[in-house]
């Protein structure tokens, strides 16, 4: 296909829609990176040319023609129309969480039984955000790393804390070597020092990054451990320095937002990485005989 799109799609589903109707035509490096820009747009929206370019095993000027050949101007207009669509994701997921937290605020405080049910409906719609907002790239490269890792480390601060020990606990419960990193046995950077090259490191935050933990990571990522951050921002700290970010959308229900969507999440890649072994484990059971 040749730059015949002389006017680029206003929005991104139009730019799906004649991605789409022009897919074959394609030549086979402009076809990875649609299928890369439409399997993650998330991370497409956010990365720049160089790490992109990086991801699709092509050229930085092989994006600027993908971009080019249906009608931008370069890739940074083209990443634009991304970043858009992320926009108005989290705008329309802020509105609905505002009305539920007024729903929350406006049961009766004499009614605990509407307060619960008010908040369970906050819990749901985060679950609900999750599900349409998930990276499946993302959580895939993390299922992978995760099965190739040893022993698997997880820390989490503040509010996601509880995430961290059900992700350990439920690791263990399929006999995956796990632990659950705190900082009160001596500072966490030398905790994170005794992770060894073929282990794995988990990181949680929600909006409370600690410089501690950041500088950590680094050091982390600077031995060649993978680090998989669970946050509610692909542009935070951990974020940036992790090997693969999964981002779970901000819930904002105060004074508590809900955890609904992180325990989930925690307990879909404990099931996802216990299924993955399943197969081969099962494979290796002798057969019983017939008759």
């Amino acid at each position: 296909m040749t730059e015949v799109e002389r006017r680029p799609p206003k929005d991104f589903g139009e730019f799906h829609e004649v991605l789409f109707g022009h897919f074959d035509s394609l030549s086979p490096h402009l076809q990875r990176i649609a299928e890369y820009a439409l399997g993650a747009p998330n991370r497409f929206a956010l990365q720049t040319v160089a790490e992109v370019a990086v991801e699709t095993g092509v050229q930085p000027s092989t994006l600027i023609r993908f971009a080019k050949t249906f009608g931008f101007s370069g890739y940074s207009e083209l990443r634009q129309l991304f970043r858009a669509r992320l926009l108005v994701a989290e705008q329309s997921s802020n509105e609905q969480f505002a009305a539920q937290k007024q729903r929350i605020d406006d049961a009766d405080r004499r009614d605990p039984h509407g307060k619960l049910q008010a908040f369970a409906d906050a819990s749901v719609l985060a679950i609900e955000g999750l599900k349409a907002q998930i990276d499946a790239e993302a959580l895939t490269e993390a299922l992978r790393l995760l099965d190739g890792a040893r022993r698997i480390h997880v820390i989490g601060y503040g509010r996601v804390r509880p995430i961290s020990l059900c992700l350990v606990g439920g690791l263990i419960e399929i006999e995956r070597a796990a632990s659950a990193l705190d900082g009160l046995a001596g500072t966490i950077g030398k905790q994170l020092g005794t992770i060894d090259s073929d282990e794995l490191l988990i990181a949680l935050d929600c909006g409370e990054e600690s410089p501690e933990l950041v500088d950590a990571i680094v050091g982390v990522r600077a031995r060649r451990i993978p680090v998989i951050a669970i946050t509610d921002s692909a542009v935070s700290a951990i974020a940036r320095h992790a090997s693969v970010s999964v981002v779970v959308p901000e819930a904002d229900i105060r004074p508590f937002p809900p955890l609904a969507a992180h325990v989930v999440l925690a307990q879909s890649l404990v099931f996802a990485l216990h299924d993955r072994r399943r197969p081969a484990e099962s494979s290796q059971r002798p057969k019983r005989d017939g008759g």
